[in-house]
């Protein structure tokens, strides 16, 4: 079985390095965070962005999936719409409370902090493309996803030996998949930037 968790053309993520960062990030996330119930995530690299999303979410507050690619103007719109006040991203974000994914490379102090759900057994919040208008919220269950995987499962009848996800992180489906290759344990490929040729070469 292979180690890999993430791989891009530029990252790669592997189950013993999840593992080594997820205890440090969330006791500095909790710690950062307070008292509030959702915390947005804007990272670029999906192996970045899966070792936050995950410890988000298991230190019980709710991910807020952002796009990289909305303009500073309607990411400050959504921002104050929805009342999201704490950002991990990879630059600072002014206006907001925000966690430089740099800051949390450099915690070092293992913490106790222990693991626990979202209330409501929510996954995440996500948003529309926005093509007509301000991208709108939906929101995502725990329940929902598993029953998709085992869905999957039997269409495929077996789990995935791997998963190629290389469309945008904040998409839906592209989230989706990257989730079902972590709860299959196999690898999956994705891309910061979409490249076909690229990805041709990342598989062999």
């Amino acid at each position: 079985m292979s180690d890999i968790v993430i791989q891009t053309e530029a990252s790669r993520l592997t189950k013993s390095q999840l593992n080594d960062v997820l205890n440090i990030d969330r006791g500095y996330i909790a710690q950062w965070a307070n008292q509030t119930k959702s915390i947005g995530i804007l990272i670029q690299d999906p192996a970045q962005f899966l070792r936050v999303y995950l410890a988000v979410q298991s230190s019980g507050y709710l991910p807020v999936v952002l796009d990289a690619k909305w303009t500073s103007e309607q990411l400050h719109q959504i921002l104050n719409h929805y009342q999201i006040t704490h950002v991990i991203a990879d630059k600072k974000i002014e206006g907001v409370n925000s966690l430089r994914l740099e800051q949390l490379n450099e915690a070092e102090t293992p913490s106790s902090q222990k693991v626990t759900s979202p209330t409501d057994d929510l996954l995440h919040i996500g948003f529309t493309s926005g093509t007509t208008g301000m991208p709108k919220a939906y929101y995502r269950n725990r329940y929902s996803w598993l029953v998709s995987y085992d869905a999957n499962d039997d269409i495929l009848n077996a789990p995935p030996s791997c998963v190629i996800a290389p469309g945008p992180i904040a998409h839906s489906l592209t989230l989706y998949a990257m989730m079902y290759a972590y709860h299959s344990h196999c690898p999956c490929y994705m891309q910061m930037d979409y490249h076909p040729a690229q990805l041709f070469h990342q598989l062999i």
